[in-house]
């Protein structure tokens, strides 16, 4: 069985001894209503199509590398089963699309195959010990396969500003998809995305085709990884999407074993309690040789003494294809503590973070990125600078700060603000810090919008050319999706 991404292995094919056991209900017909007449009879009516379900035992077997345990090992299969649950708990995987008959690269048709709601998953683990273990799986049916419909739900609205500028909402398919309305692309890690730029006022339904193959439909959008141990299981910046060895979460109550990931195949945050930083922020970079994860550096925390915060603890919000959200709380030395809740949108090139101190923000670093290389320019739409320390100036038309090198192909990134901060619009600490600048940061228990995007740049560093791609982030994040997901039927 396969249901959505999740390969659940060769479904008792080789299992000596273990027959596949099947038990059906509920098969198309109708709700009776009835009335009755007095001094006549009762009167039957039909009220509607009963909910067709089906149970059935698969045998779960891990069919590849799983978390660094070999294939059909029990180390394998147990993260696999705690991934099944995972999906089957999360309302964002559901409704999931069920190949009842296919997996360890079998792709065997069944009638059923199509829509269904995972009710519940009961696995047997007294088997482990072989490598598999029987998990009873219940489910709903909502639509078939095909040729049902497929659309993007959208529900959101362009944020409050004092920017002159408007706001932009963008959406992304799966990759492979098509027809789409006000078609546009992204590189991704995963391949091409589709991109749709629907203006400020957009339909709440956006129609597209699907891909060719089902197992598109879960290609090139966000996902949310387990590195295990990111020492010996880093990003990689050779080519690679992700580590092999790293396992994809499912859900929000998943319970980490290393540090966290979180991706949309343009950018990668990577989360580790216990360090100087809140994450770190790779760039799906289509200017190197080999397009790869690029290393832009950090983004940092400091309190109104200049103190670093450390990153106590990660809370998964929600993980769904289109979205993954999540807070963060970080301390300081001197006993600070701050709130940040981030969101990342599938496929954009923006990730709003919502600023939420325990005291009042003064201090123009207290959110700063510091770069993994040096930049040369700094700049908004008012001008450039180059010189440090300076500040940028606060603008009143678009509402972007960026930094870019002065070598061909240097990438372009910075920080995004919902209303211009009071004293200045990005403070240029140093050639490796940058900071957000605000020195009216948000007041103790409230909280400011920011955010930060980045863009990889392919010629000679222009400030035009990559300010318009800084407006362009800062126009995505101005338009506040706050739910996306599939409808079908």
């Amino acid at each position: 069985m396969i249901i959505n991404d999740l390969d659940l292995g060769p479904n008792g094919a080789n299992l000596a001894g273990a027959p596949l056991q099947t038990n059906t209900w509920g098969q198309p017909g109708q709700t009776i209503g009835s009335e009755l007449v007095y001094g006549a009879r009762t009167i039957i009516y039909p009220t509607g199509g009963q909910k067709r379900q089906r149970q059935e035992t698969i045998y779960v077997e891990a069919p590849g590398l799983l978390g660094g345990a070999a294939p059909s090992s029990p180390g394998a299969l147990r993260t696999l089963v705690r991934q099944l649950q995972e999906l089957a708990d999360n309302p964002d995987l559901n409704p999931a699309y069920v190949q009842w008959r296919a997996g360890n690269g079998v792709l065997a048709a069944d009638p059923d195959d199509g829509w269904w709601v995972i009710e519940n998953v009961r696995p047997d683990m007294n088997t482990e010990g072989a490598g598999w273990a029987a998990v009873e799986v219940t489910a709903s049916a909502v639509s078939p396969a095909s040729p049902s419909a497929l659309a993007l739900a959208i529900q959101g609205a362009p944020l409050s500003t004092s920017y002159t500028p408007g706001q932009s909402c963008v959406v992304a398919f799966p990759v492979g998809s098509s027809a789409q309305p006000g078609p546009g692309t992204r590189a991704g890690a995963e391949g091409v995305i589709p991109i749709s730029f629907l203006g400020n006022a957009p339909s709440p339904y956006v129609p597209f085709a699907r891909p060719a193959t089902v197992a598109a439909l879960w290609t090139g959008d966000v996902t949310c990884w387990d590195t295990q141990n990111t020492a010996s299981n880093p990003v990689p910046t050779s080519g690679g999407f992700v580590h092999p060895s790293w396992v994809k979460v499912y859900g929000t109550g998943h319970d980490f074993t290393g540090d966290t990931v979180v991706t949309n195949g343009v950018l990668l945050l990577l989360f580790q309690p216990g360090q100087g930083q809140l994450c770190s922020v790779y760039l799906w970079d289509t200017s190197l040789g080999t397009p790869a994860w690029h290393l832009l550096g950090s983004v940092q925390w400091q309190d109104g003494s200049s103190n670093t915060g450390t990153l106590r603890s990660i809370d998964l919000d929600r993980v769904s294809p289109w979205e993954a959200r999540l807070h963060l709380r970080a301390s300081t030395s001197a006993g600070a503590w701050s709130l940040f809740r981030l969101r990342l949108l599938f496929g954009h090139r923006d990730v709003p973070i919502e600023f939420w101190p325990v005291a009042t923000s003064s201090n123009q670093l207290s959110l700063l990125w510091s770069t993994a290389s040096a930049y040369a320019t700094g700049f908004n739409d008012t001008g450039t600078s180059t010189t440090f320390p300076s500040n940028l100036p606060v603008s009143p038309g678009s509402g972007y700060a960026a930094v870019q090198a002065s070598a061909t192909g240097s990438p372009v990134f910075g920080w995004l603000y919902q209303n211009p901060p009071t004293t200045a619009q990005g403070r240029l600490s140093s050639n490796t810090v940058f900071g957000y600048g605000d020195s009216a940061g948000p007041t103790g228990g409230a909280y400011k919008l920011y955010g930060i995007f980045a863009w990889p740049y392919t010629g000679t560093p222009n400030v035009i050319t990559a300010g318009g791609l800084a407006l362009q982030a800062w126009d995505e994040m101005m338009y506040d999706i706050r739910n996306a997901r599939w409808v079908m039927g």
